[in-house]
């Protein structure tokens, strides 16, 4: 089966809607009735959000066909009615459209680390380690029960992150660390002396006030990007040696390669 890709993009991109800001509602862009015939073209009437039956969503076999990436956004954040939806969609596009991986606006690391220990975590675990606070709710965390029931029937629905932000609270650090420590503690200790190093300087600047100064910054994180590179460098002239001792046969290297160099 060809891998497909399911992308949540959570925040950045707006699913459509017919609400308004109440703000704008007395100005009416010039081109909305554009928008308007636009949308009662392509709009679709959907089932409540917690409706049982899909007869509603197959409308998405037209309209997505073989496109490898299907973008679902949101016009709010946690709104519940809004989680149930795209959740029913998901569960369609998975089931009946064979897609097999989903991606949230959410840490690469974090979501690979949980992941690869998918069958160690318990759904809300897996949840609240690998995304942001904004999306951990009850109708999400089914959404992870239900990914781990299809796991065990052998159609997995595997999770991957697509942001580099920093998790101040990361699993993958913890997981990163005993997996080197296996192989070598001194490299182990330089990764944990890393990530606090990066941590205290991000909190240091965003809470700076009167401007950033990029100068210091960049004179400032630059020992803290030596100690990645001596991370990446132990990494990429030992993966046979990680990949021999890795606390689990689900554990990449590669992608704790990635993880580590996005940190650079």
């Amino acid at each position: 089966m060809r891998n497909k890709w399911k992308i949540g993009l959570m925040s950045t991109l707006l699913a459509c809607t017919t609400f308004t800001s109440v703000a704008f509602a007395a100005e009416k862009p010039v081109d909305q009735p554009k928008w308007e015939e636009w949308l009662n073209g392509h709009a679709k009437i959907l089932n409540e959000p917690n409706s049982q039956t899909t007869e509603d969503l197959s409308f998405l076999k037209e309209a997505v066909q073989d496109k490898r990436i299907v973008v679902l956004g949101e016009s709010t954040h946690g709104a519940k009615e809004m989680n149930q939806s795209k959740i029913r969609m998901i569960k369609y596009l998975h089931e009946e459209m064979e897609y097999d991986v989903i991606a949230f606006e959410s840490g690469f690391a974090e979501a690979s680390t949980v992941q690869q220990n998918f069958d160690n975590l318990t759904a809300t675990e897996a949840m609240k380690q690998s995304l942001y606070g904004v999306w951990q709710t009850e109708e999400v965390e089914q959404l992870f029960t239900y990914m781990k029931e299809q796991k065990e029937k052998g159609k997995p629905l595997t999770l991957a992150g697509f942001d580099m932000n920093l998790f101040y609270r990361s699993s993958f650090h913890l997981y990163a660390k005993d997996w080197l420590q296996k192989l070598s503690p001194e490299v182990a200790s330089e990764l944990e002396l890393a990530v606090t190093e990066l941590i205290k300087l991000d909190k240091y600047y965003y809470n700076l006030e009167g401007g950033y100064p990029y100068d210091q910054y960049k004179v400032e994180i630059q020992p803290v990007i030596n100690k990645f590179e001596k991370v990446k460098a132990f990494i990429q002239s030992h993966k046979t040696e990680l990949t021999r001792v890795a606390p689990s046969p689900t554990y990449d290297v590669n992608f704790l390669e990635r993880s580590i160099n996005i940190r650079i």
